[in-house]
């Protein structure tokens, strides 16, 4: 169904209590090798791991707002995300990534699966991705857009009728 290198390696970059289950389920499948566990990855290092990946998998189900993902999403990767959080609203299902269910296993190997066996798609979503960081998550664009909703408070404020009696 899928076609892709047999060389594909996942790379589990982070720690946590889950770590040690993790190196040891990888052993008892045969594994070694093909997970690489980076262990933490210094933030001078990221982009370099993130323009070393085909894809970004970030299955979290309890993420705020995704500066990993938006990190990825920068270098031009595509993204596997789940639904939960403000995933959803990062990352465009289809356009520059796939969503999926952080419950369904299955939905995310086949998301996997579909972006390592297709470049082309891969290169799209990735484009896509770099597109909407740019128009939307820059620190200059969200610093304007916060600046912005200020604005408008403050002359919602000021247009208010003066009420005699009442602390301002």
């Amino acid at each position: 169904m899928y076609g892709f290198s047999p060389a594909a390696r996942l790379i589990v970059a982070g720690t946590g209590p889950l770590l040690p289950r993790l190196r040891r389920r990888a052993t008892r499948l045969g594994l070694d090798g093909r997970v690489i566990f980076a262990g933490h990855v210094p933030e001078a290092e990221k982009v370099e791991y993130y323009n070393l990946a085909d894809l970004l998998l970030f299955p979290s189900a309890m993420e705020g707002f995704g500066l990993v993902v938006a990190e990825a999403m920068s270098c031009e990767l595509p993204v596997i995300v789940s639904n939960r959080g403000s995933l959803p609203e990062l990352v465009v299902d289809g356009d520059g990534g796939l969503v999926c269910d952080p419950t369904d296993r299955d939905g995310f190997v086949r998301a996997t699966l579909q972006l390592l066996s297709d470049p082309l798609l891969r290169r799209k979503l990735g484009d896509a991705n770099r597109a909407r960081v740019d128009r939307l998550f820059r620190w200059d664009v969200c610093a304007a857009a916060t600046a912005r909703i200020y604005e408008d408070v403050l002359a919602e404020w000021r247009r208010r009728p003066a009420r005699t009696g009442i602390p301002a």
